[in-house]
């Protein structure tokens, strides 16, 4: 009785991995798609939607990111995108340090192994970010506390900073007085 029970238990198991795996095939995964599924087979198609995803770079991240959308909720697409955010301004941070130049969108992407598309559609989405505008006004409002460190240096004999603190309170042109 109880290798029968096992025996029906695996039997449930591929059965339940089958029609995971066939929801996985489809072309676009809906939410419609997930109805005659149990939560275990359920789970499981998540879990293979999450591995696949993270073995996947570039193009082939972003086919199966638009082949699974909509099964991704609000917060999912907030989290992807500051998984990517997090993922460019490293690899921007990595090159600058190696390079001293920005990076191109191809550096970027093979660095972060997220498309170049990907990383043009993000760079150009990030002002209409509210979470980076706030931090911009953050450091806005850090603009004092910078430029009294730039006239300390200055005082105490920093002539690129003297140059500097004078052209930004309007006193030097950036052109005037070479010598400065």
């Amino acid at each position: 009785m109880n290798a029968n029970l096992s025996l029906d238990l695996l039997d449930d198991y591929i059965a339940g991995k089958k029609k995971a795996d066939d929801v996985l095939a489809l072309p676009r995964i809906s939410k419609k798609d997930l109805e005659n599924l149990t939560q275990v087979e359920t789970d499981y198609l998540y879990e293979q939607i999450s591995q696949t995803y993270y073995s996947l770079e570039g193009e082939k991240r972003d086919l199966f990111t638009r082949k699974i959308q909509p099964l991704l909720s609000g917060r999912s697409n907030k989290e992807a995108w500051e998984h990517n955010h997090s993922q460019i301004n490293g690899a921007i941070e990595k090159l600058v340090g190696e390079t001293g130049a920005m990076p191109s969108h191809s550096a970027l992407a093979r660095e972060t192994g997220l498309s170049r598309q990907t990383i043009i559609k993000h760079l150009k989405e990030c002002g209409s970010q509210p979470a980076l505008r706030s931090g911009v006004e953050q450091l806005k409002n850090m603009a004092p506390t910078v430029l009294s460190k730039i006239y300390e240096l200055a005082c105490t004999g920093d002539i690129k900073a003297a140059r500097l603190y004078f052209e930004i309170i309007g006193s030097l042109s950036p052109r005037a007085a070479p010598g400065l």
